[in-house]
């Protein structure tokens, strides 16, 4: 077996002189140990970069990459090719600044951080074990445009291990029947808002894929407000949560708009005594409570919230059915749709895993001045950086973008392909002057509406729901 090892954890080098500078770390199979390659030479034609390539490339991490240390922590993904046709990788052109370049030439792959070119390939099976997942999709997206036809359906048997969704049983969640169940009266209840008018479901609609539908959220002057309203499904395996990630858990999240004057104005003694004075709200609190000293109180009230939105895990849809194996389940279109995300788009870069989210903060390059994460004590993205979204069921919560300021998947895909705001601030993985065809767009726009089920439902299928410790 060949080990590919892991690289170190870096941001994609800087384009010089308008030429994106090749970056060694973001490519697994150009980061194999140099022992492991050795070994495997007789049986597999495999290049590495030369020894220095890493160190010329990253002098101030040259140390810590020749000691083979990792140098970020982080939860371990083991991903495994099978009989996967390995394109390794070499520099093309000279070296400016110690940093290898990447002039033009006939068989080159334009990834969103440099240009290719193929040095070899294996048939060997191996195996990465890696803190990040970025340095691995960023291989495959390599790969991605290096396969043959008669490859296709090796490759995507690595994205189907990648977009595979593993989903634990409801006897793995935190929450109980009953306190999803109270969750989801509370969810409904008008009684939480200040005036007793407005409910989280009035935002949050379940036909409208827990969006409501506007480009901002309105006030309760209806006056709009900053973002637009996200969508509620899979939270459960959020790590931060708002556009701006400023609540560090699920209950904090909930807790914000009931207390906050311009959304909810709820004032948690008012909220407790209303619904203490329904005797049929106190027997559910009791049943889904039972044995604590106040079982009807703030905290359990915020408890059973999340508890219900922790529930709402998106249906499967046909592209699940074909990640698990279905080659019908997905047209052609769709299928070319597909092979732009996770290849000369990179939207795979961001949108990664069966829920599409890296659950990080990127500048997108929207013209507006809104900060962002920028604006959160303790952010560490800069201004304009916002949380990458879930992808499912986006069909039913358009508009879209944090500031719901783009209408259409179409509009969106328009923005990413030539009208991003350039600016210092913006993300590393978006590629710059992607410029896709009208049937790339067309084809992206197809293949994402197989990540959205026929109709949002208000409940998880097939008794999916999310664990008790997501994280």
């Amino acid at each position: 077996m060949l080990t590919l090892s892991e690289p170190p954890v870096t941001t994609p080098g800087a384009p010089v002189g308008g030429v994106p500078v090749f970056d060694w770390a973001h490519a697994p199979c150009a980061a194999a140990s140099q022992t492991a390659a050795a070994k495997n030479m007789r049986g597999a034609s495999i290049e590495v970069p030369p020894a220095g390539a890493i160190q010329d490339a990253h002098p101030a991490q040259s140390a810590v990459a020749r000691k083979g240390q990792r140098r970020r922590s982080g939860p371990e993904t083991p991903c495994n090719f099978r009989n996967l046709f390995c394109e390794t990788l070499k520099p093309l052109g000279p070296r400016v600044g110690g940093a290898p370049l990447h002039p033009s030439l006939q068989r080159t792959y334009h990834s969103p951080v440099g240009r290719y070119v193929p040095a070899g390939r294996t048939r060997d099976r191996g195996a990465i074990r890696m803190r990040s997942m970025t340095p691995f999709v960023f291989g495959l997206a390599i790969l991605a445009g290096f396969s043959a036809a008669a490859e296709e359906a090796n490759l995507d048997q690595a994205w189907r291990r990648l977009f595979q969704r593993d989903l634990p049983t409801a006897q793995a969640t935190s929450g109980t029947q009953a306190s999803v169940a109270l969750g989801a009266r509370l969810f409904a209840d008008k009684r939480l808002s200040g005036a007793g008018n407005r409910s989280c479901a009035t935002c949050h609609q379940a036909e409208r894929g827990y969006s409501d539908g506007r480009r901002r959220a309105l006030s309760l002057s209806n006056v709009p407000l900053q973002r637009n309203t996200p969508t509620l499904w899979n939270l459960a395996w959020g790590k931060r949560y708002f556009w701006d990630g400023r609540a560090a858990s699920l209950e904090e999240q909930i807790s914000q708009p009931i207390e906050n004057a311009a959304e909810m104005a709820g004032d948690w003694p008012t909220v407790l005594r209303r619904l203490s004075a329904d005797a049929d709200m106190v027997a559910a609190f009791r049943a889904a409570y039972p044995g604590e000293a106040s079982t009807l109180s703030k905290d359990t009230t915020v408890r059973a919230l999340a508890d219900y939105v922790r529930s709402l895990v998106s249906p499967r849809t046909r592209f699940d059915a074909w990640v698990d194996g279905d080659e019908a389940a997905l047209r052609e279109d769709e299928l070319k749709g597909f092979r732009v995300f996770t290849g000369r788009g990179g939207c795979v870069l961001c949108h990664v895993g069966w829920r599409f989210t890296d659950e990080r903060f990127h500048d997108i390059g929207l013209p507006s001045d809104d900060p962002g994460q920028g604006a959160v004590p303790g952010g560490t993205k800069g201004l304009r950086a916002f949380k990458t979204p879930t992808l499912r069921e986006l069909a039913h919560s358009a508009p879209y973008m944090h500031d719901g300021s783009l209408p259409t998947l179409t509009s969106v895909l328009q923005h990413y392909s030539e009208r991003l705001t350039k600016r210092a601030s913006l993300s590393p993985h978006i590629k710059r002057d992607l410029r896709l065809t009208q049937e790339e767009i067309a084809n992206l726009t197809a293949f994402l509406l197989t990540l959205s089920s026929d109709k949002t439902v208000a409940r998880p299928r097939d008794g999916e729901r999310a664990p008790a410790n997501p994280r």
